[in-house]
C-alpha cells in the first residue's frame, strides 16, 4: 500500500492518487462514481489530508452516512497516513487506515490563531463503508479532521501563532 507524505512536496503522489480516482467532466470527483469501498475511503484521506473538511463541502456530505459533521475543536496534524488493508463482505467494509501523527491544532480555526501541542505517534482507525443503494458510505468512525502538516499552513496561513509554527516546523524537518 502506498504511504501518502507531505503531498504538497510530492507531486507523484499527487498524480498517482488523482489517476486512482475517477474524474466528472468538470475535473471533481463525485462519490457516485467511486466504484469501490477502498476508493471511497482512499479519496476521503484524501480530501480530507489537505484541508479540505475545514470548511464545508458538499463531497463529505455525499459519503458520510450521517447528516451533519460537528464542529471540531481539535484538527489532527499528520505526517502521513496509509491504508493497511480491507475486508470487504458483502455490503459492508473494514478499512484500516494508519496516521502517523505530529500533534494536534486546539481552539477554533477562525480568529486567533490555534494552538500547536505535538502529539507524535501513531494512529490506527479503522473505517466502517456500507453500501447504500449504489453508493457506499462512511458510517463509523465520525473522527476529526486530520490534515498534512504541510497543507494546513498552506490552506490557512496564519492558524498557527509563529511560536507553534516553529515547534510543528521542527517535528516535520526531523
Amino acid at each position: 500500500m502506498a504511504v501518502y507524505r507531505r503531498l504538497m512536496s510530492t507531486p507523484v503522489i499527487l498524480a498517482a492518487v488523482s489517476i486512482a480516482c475517477r474524474q466528472s467532466g468538470s475535473g471533481s470527483v463525485e462519490a457516485h462514481n467511486v466504484g469501490n469501498p477502498t476508493d471511497v475511503v482512499a479519496e476521503y484521506l484524501y480530501r480530507d489530508s489537505r484541508g479540505e473538511r475545514l470548511q464545508p463541502d458538499q463531497w463529505f456530505r455525499s459519503v458520510w452516512a450521517w447528516e451533519d459533521e460537528p464542529a471540531w475543536d481539535e484538527i489532527t496534524l499528520i505526517r502521513s497516513y496509509e491504508i493497511e488493508g480491507d475486508s470487504i463482505v458483502s455490503d459492508t467494509a473494514r478499512i484500516a487506515v494508519r496516521y502517523e501523527v505530529l500533534g494536534v491544532l486546539q481552539g477554533t480555526p477562525e480568529g486567533t490563531p490555534m494552538r500547536f501541542v505535538p502529539r507524535e505517534g501513531s494512529e490506527r482507525v479503522e473505517f466502517v463503508v456500507a453500501k447504500t443503494g449504489v453508493e457506499w458510505q462512511v458510517t463509523f468512525p465520525s473522527i476529526n479532521p486530520h490534515v498534512l502538516a504541510d497543507s494546513i499552513l498552506t490552506y490557512r496561513p496564519g492558524i498557527l501563532s509563529p511560536e507553534h509554527a516553529a515547534v510543528m516546523d521542527s517535528l516535520l524537518n526531523r
